[in-house]
């Protein structure tokens, strides 16, 4: 494959952002995002296991603003086809956080319980190198139908939403 003059002097700045990126330290309104992605779950007996995936990351807006920016000046974008492009590459530069226990609580839950995923032997789960959990959460039948109830949810979804000690 023959690459342009044009093509390999971008490559290798572009190249030096990522690398520093990692090296710089976070400021303090860089915070941990959780990606928990949509799930169903099963019944079994009188408890509801639903097997989740949760992506725990950091932003590196350092890079994402620097690639972005060096997009956006080689060729001419409209600034709505600039900001999808953004979006898109914060996931792929995103710094995957280990080792870090993420908490569950469902929305409108009158109890304002927190729940973690657990592994099969009942133990909570932490984010593995990639910044991954993957485990299940379970919930009685029971209480299944309280969330479900407090939600008012007419087709048996319920919303949670990712919290962290600290």
């Amino acid at each position: 494959m023959h690459q342009t003059p044009r093509a390999c002097s971008l490559l290798v700045p572009l190249l030096l952002l990522l690398w520093a990126s990692w090296l710089a330290p976070l400021r303090a309104d860089e915070i941990k995002q959780a990606t928990v992605y949509p799930s169903y779950g099963y019944r079994t007996g009188a408890q509801w296991v639903i097997p989740m995936r949760i992506w725990v990351h950091e932003p590196r807006q350092i890079t994402e603003a620097a690639v972005t920016g060096l997009v956006a000046r080689l060729e001419e974008r409209p600034a709505p086809e600039i900001q999808r492009f953004r979006d898109r590459l914060s996931d792929l530069v995103a710094d995957d956080e280990s080792r870090e226990r993420v908490e569950l609580l469902f929305d409108d839950d009158p109890r304002q319980e927190k729940f973690a995923l657990q592994n099969a032997d009942g133990k909570p789960l932490r984010s593995d190198f990639n910044g991954l959990a993957v485990g299940e959460l379970r919930l009685s039948a029971v209480r299944a139908e309280e969330l479900l109830k407090a939600q008012s949810s007419a087709y048996g979804w319920l919303r949670l939403h990712a919290v962290s000690p600290g």
